[in-house]
């Protein structure tokens, strides 16, 4: 979905820099453009179906907006995801289940209460601290952050 969106970025840059009586009416003689529209093209084959149903494309913005958010705050994640580490296979769920447990406790626990669940976990440890600690898990192989 990102390269689809960086695509369309490429194009609309392309868009305001160009004067629009420079460009050719045949495409083959525009280079530039060709190789932008190709881009976005393939690019969008493979997001069309995330990016066209309202409810994937508001999830999967959520999720990016997750995934940035940590990766600027912790330099183990973002290394992670530059290096194409494979620990990002662990990393990437552990943060989407620590994100969505007030859903996944009302699914499957609707009789323990989450308020107290979030309290506890304020309690004793930051989000930051939290996040790392989650981060860590897949590198070490044990949670070191446990409910008392």
């Amino acid at each position: 979905m990102q390269k689809c969106i960086n695509a369309f970025d490429q194009m609309m840059m392309y868009a305001e820099q160009v004067n629009p009586e420079s460009v050719d009416p045949q495409l083959k003689n525009n280079s530039e453009l060709q190789r932008l529209l190709v881009q976005f093209e393939e690019q969008w084959t493979l997001g069309t179906e995330h990016l066209l149903n309202p409810k994937h494309r508001m999830h999967l913005a959520a999720f990016g907006g997750l995934i940035d958010n940590v990766a600027e705050r912790h330099v183990i994640f973002k290394n992670q995801l530059e290096q194409f580490d494979n620990q990002i296979f662990l990393s990437i769920p552990a943060l989407a289940i620590l994100y969505n447990l007030k859903d996944i406790v009302h699914r499957f626990a609707p009789s323990l209460s989450i308020t107290a669940i979030v309290e506890e976990i304020n309690k004793n440890s930051s989000t930051d601290r939290i996040e790392e600690e989650v981060l860590q898990l897949g590198q070490q192989g044990t949670p070191r952050y446990r409910l008392a």
